[in-house]
Parts: C-alpha cells; sequence; structure tokens
C-alpha cells in the first residue's frame, strides 16, 4: 500500500490504414515512466512495441506483433506487485490461463499447497496472426495464432509459446473476440487448452 505519483513520455509512430481493422502498415511506439514525484513509491519503466500488417493473398492478412519491457527499482523500494509482469490470458499468451507465465512462488497452509505468480521485472513476448474473412456481412473473421513470451528476470529466461485459433465479430459495441489456445511448454499453472473471451482488438 502507499501513493505513487509519476510522469510517462512515449513517441509513437502509426503509419496503419485503419486503426479499428488494419490491413497494412506498422505502428511503433517506445516509452518511459518514472514514478517518484511524490509518494512512497518509485520505479523506471521502459517499454517498447513493435507492431506489422502485411496482406499476403486476397483479404488474409498477416498481423505481427512484438513487446518488450523492463522495470528498475529506485532506491532499493520495492514495485508494487501490481505493477511487476506476468504473461497469460486473452492480451498475450492465449494458450495459457491468466498469470500462468511467470515467476512463482509455493506455500503451503493446513497441508494445502498454494501456488502464486509473484511477477518480474522483465517481460518479452511476441503475437502472429494470420486473419481472414469468414463472413463479410457478418463482420465474422477467423484467426490462426502462435503466441510465445517470456515474464521473470534476465538471469533464468524460459520462453513459453502455444497456438490455436479464434473467431472475431465485429459487432456494433466493438469487435467481440473467441479464442482457443493450446500451450506448447510445459510447466504453466493450469496446463491444457484455453478458452477466452474479450472485448476489443489485440493489437
Amino acid at each position: 500500500n502507499g501513493l505513487a505519483s509519476g510522469v510517462e513520455v512515449a513517441l509513437i509512430k502509426d503509419r496503419r490504414d485503419d486503426r479499428s481493422d488494419p490491413k497494412k502498415g506498422y505502428y511503433l511506439e517506445v516509452s518511459t515512466e518514472y514514478t517518484g514525484l511524490g509518494g512512497e513509491k518509485k520505479w523506471l519503466r521502459n517499454q517498447a512495441e513493435a507492431r506489422g500488417y502485411y496482406p499476403v493473398w486476397g483479404d488474409l492478412i498477416f498481423r505481427s506483433r512484438y513487446v518488450i519491457g523492463r522495470l528498475n527499482e529506485i532506491d532499493d523500494r520495492k514495485i508494487p506487485r501490481t505493477e511487476l509482469y506476468s504473461l497469460g490470458g486473452e492480451r498475450n499468451l492465449r494458450g495459457y490461463d491468466y498469470e500462468g507465465v511467470g515467476p512463482k512462488y509455493t506455500r503451503v497452509v493446513n497441508g494445502v499447497s498454494e501456488t502464486f505468480n509473484t511477477g518480474g521485472r522483465f517481460q518479452t513476448f511476441t503475437n502472429l496472426e494470420f486473419q481472414h474473412p469468414l463472413s463479410r456481412e457478418a463482420g465474422l473473421k477467423w484467426v490462426l495464432f502462435f503466441d510465445a513470451g517470456h515474464a521473470g528476470d534476465l538471469k533464468d529466461v524460459k520462453i513459453y509459446s502455444n497456438y490455436g485459433f479464434g473467431f472475431r465479430w465485429f459487432s456494433p459495441i466493438g469487435v467481440l473476440r473467441f479464442e482457443f489456445g493450446y500451450p506448447i511448454t510445459k510447466g504453466s499453472k493450469n496446463e491444457g487448452s484455453q478458452f477466452h473471451f474479450d472485448i476489443g482488438q489485440l493489437f
């Protein structure tokens, strides 16, 4: 608990043909966040993201995204758990449960083992997709995807990867995403196929 106050600066270059459903172009962003302008909390976050969209054949679009980020402590002050990195879920590694990828801590309470994702100070991940219309009149599209990434630190890097498929409905309230992910790398929380539902484009 405590008060955090900070400032963030970002440089963005956007050359997408359509922000809501791009079919070609790219997007680049580099940002730096400093927290410590008053309050008890202090940290420095540097992050970069790159997205690319490439027409393959007809309406078949190849979409790619790469994200890398690093957190640094300032004055040996611990970074809040809510700011640390973890992966898994509908927004990054779709073959794993929410926060299924990252450094783990296990404790035993009354004979019951409980495992928690403690979060890390470094993350890197990529999303690769093929997207094509299923029904233009209904605003439906299908997608095949592959994701890979790591969350934790730079001393013990382990890349988790997954593949899957999904459907997207460009509805009046926004893009509805229904996706099924299957893990490739073992050793994560809640291994097995995952179903994710989300509103809005992934990238």
